[in-house]
């Protein structure tokens, strides 16, 4: 590719930056070929072997085989663009199969996941989130009766101010609590069991160890949590903002000034290794 193609998609400031809300792709990224982690290469990787001579120079001769990698420039219609990319020839087709760009990363399929790779697998979040995909699935929610306000990424106050829902919550952390409990009686036992008062002068013990549990100060609370006095509707508190900032930020240990120019001198290193590896 050259340097232009590579500033007109991959290197675009639209492209480039990832959502935080964007899940790791499943099978990492390819360390064996790392120009697939470029464009769309279906899985394929460099094939070597032997050519075997049976002529007047018999012998072998080692060899690779690269896989079919064209620059293509295909258009999605989610996005609204026309995307030019590094493409295998066999991945060409079977866009040209599914019916596009969007179709074919949108696959749910085990095999299509993992051929995806890390560019494919981020095409696929870009056009999950995109303005025309949420309009039909919001079109397909109401037709099959759904909630017009389902969302995938819900915020705990929505959850905790449903009754059935924060009840549901509730049970879960009284199971839990049951659990820890059982484990905690069962350590006891063990303990009055095997216990001597030699072992004080052994163990050397910050804390005696007591035959009065509520005086002991590793002992497990006899509330639980269903006991306690919780709220019944928790307020939405507007953290957009102050969830954007990132974490040094929020510690005080840098300011955004500071992490911009840092970024910007981050992506003109990547943006000069990545045009001298495809020059």
């Amino acid at each position: 590719m050259t340097k232009e193609q590579w500033h007109k998609t991959l290197l675009a400031p639209w492209f480039r930056k990832t959502d935080s809300l964007m899940p790791a792709y499943p099978y990492g990224k390819n360390v064996h070929f790392p120009e697939a982690n470029y464009g769309l290469y279906g899985g394929a990787t460099l094939a070597t072997g032997h050519r075997i001579s049976r002529g007047r120079n018999k012998g072998k001769t080692l060899r690779k085989w690269f896989p079919n990698i064209r620059v293509e420039t295909v258009r999605s219609k989610a996005l609204g663009r026309d995307l030019t990319l590094p493409v295998r020839a066999r991945v060409m087709r079977t866009i040209r199969k599914v019916g596009g760009l969007d179709q074919y990363v949108l696959g749910n399929r085990p095999a299509r996941i993992k051929e995806l790779g890390l560019l494919g697998w981020k095409l696929r979040w870009l056009v999950l989130t995109s303005p025309k995909m949420k309009q039909a699935y919001a079109a397909e929610r109401r037709k099959l009766g759904l909630p017009d306000n389902y969302s995938a990424i819900e915020r705990f106050e929505h959850a905790w101010n449903d009754p059935e829902r924060r009840q549901q919550m509730i049970d879960e952390q009284d199971a839990a609590w049951a659990k820890i409990k059982a484990k905690m009686e069962r350590y006891d036992a063990h303990v009055e069991a095997q216990w001597t008062t030699s072992d004080a002068q052994h163990l050397a013990l910050e804390e005696p160890y007591t035959s009065d549990r509520a005086k002991r100060p590793f002992s497990l609370l006899d509330t639980k949590p269903s006991h306690l006095a919780l709220p019944d509707i928790v307020e939405e508190i507007p953290y957009d903002r102050f969830a954007k900032l990132p974490q040094l930020v929020r510690d005080g240990d840098a300011t955004p000034e500071s992490l911009a120019a840092e970024q910007r001198a981050r992506q003109a290193d990547e943006e000069r290794q990545i045009v001298q590896q495809w020059a």
